[in-house]
């Protein structure tokens, strides 16, 4: 009786972290869609793209038409920076919070050269130790092709809060990459560190959900 009892608590255990899993996997799936469409909006706005090609205007007026037109497209409450590295390797920032993007020009060559659509692969800290998640995407224009990368920066806070309530008050969650990188957590100072020993996410007391993306496990 006692080990029908013990398998039927287990068995209810199992089936609710599942669901809430589930719940939590929506939350994470709807905030990378977000910043999909804002790459989106930013990749193919032509009074952008057309302010950022213009070689007969110094750099910082494009730089200024680049802040300016950025307030029509983005969403600063979810959003610390958005970075544009184009092809002639200038970098233009948005000015909007404290925090400035800094990517790095090894991730601009790979997001060029690899074709992939999304890349996270980094957290940045700003002076106060504030945790922003890096969204790296190809700047393609529809019309008329390549124009560098681009990389959104969220507040881990902002990335967190979209998955967490599902967890509730008492629950734990980790939000790590494919190659380890903890992108979210409750304690802060775990945001950015690396899970080197992989084999927890296969360990029994340790409950995970994969998430794919171009057929590689990229969250767990």
């Amino acid at each position: 009786a006692q080990q029908i009892a013990s398998a039927r608590i287990e068995h209810t255990y199992m089936t609710n972290t599942e669901d809430l899993q589930d719940a939590m996997s929506e939350g994470i799936k709807l905030f990378v869609a977000d910043m999909g469409m804002l790459s989106f909006r930013v990749q193919n706005d032509n009074p952008l793209f057309e302010c950022l090609r213009d070689e007969s205007r110094s750099y910082e007026d494009r730089l200024s038409a680049y802040r300016d037109r950025l307030e029509a497209l983005a969403d600063w409450s979810m959003v610390a920076d958005i970075v544009v590295v184009d092809s002639r390797g200038e970098t233009y920032t948005s000015g909007k919070t404290a925090f400035t993007g800094q990517p790095d020009f090894f991730t601009v060559e790979e997001i060029t050269n690899s074709g992939q659509g999304l890349w996270i692969n980094a957290v940045e800290k700003d002076r106060d130790g504030t945790a922003y998640v890096r969204f790296g995407y190809p700047y393609h224009h529809t019309v008329y092709g390549w124009n560098g990368a681009i990389f959104i920066y969220v507040p881990e806070t902002a990335l967190y809060n979209a998955y967490e309530g599902a967890a509730g008050q008492h629950g734990r969650s980790l939000l790590v990459t494919g190659d380890g990188l903890i992108l979210a957590a409750r304690e802060k100072e775990k945001v950015g560190s690396t899970l080197f020993d992989h084999t927890i996410l296969d360990s029994k007391s340790f409950h995970h959900l994969r998430l794919p993306y171009n057929g590689e496990d990229s969250f767990y």
